[in-house]
């Protein structure tokens, strides 16, 4: 009997991501869906997001929270918490951001408004 390891077959390798933290450019660049939703949202807003890359605890510092960050490209998620006095100070929007592969380009989806837990 022959196994995996003897056919030579391996598993799937992951895609690369090398985009570095704070990149937004590069990112919008590579994933057509990003820039969709930046550029919609900064027009809303008014505010542009930065690229944060993986998440991590010192996210939690970050002031204005307006960050993009990768869970698993092309899946993104990206955090806002809006200034005091502005609309919806005081919520978070959390959007998972991810490539639709049945249309070019990809699009957003998923979007979630409210107090963060």
């Amino acid at each position: 009997m022959v196994t995996e390891q003897e056919s030579g077959e391996q598993e799937p390798k992951e895609p690369e991501f090398n985009i570095e933290p704070g990149d937004l450019g590069g990112l919008m660049a590579e994933y057509p869906h990003i820039r969709e939703w930046v550029e919609q949202f900064e027009a809303e807003h008014g505010s542009r997001p930065i690229y944060y890359g993986p998440l991590d605890r010192d996210a939690k510092s970050v002031s204005p929270r307006n960050l993009i960050y990768a869970t698993k490209p092309p899946c993104f998620a990206h955090v806002y918490s809006p200034p005091g006095g502005c609309r919806g100070s005081g919520e978070h929007i959390l959007v998972r951001a991810r490539a639709d592969h049945n249309r070019r380009g990809g699009r957003y989806q998923g979007q979630y408004r409210g107090k963060a837990p």
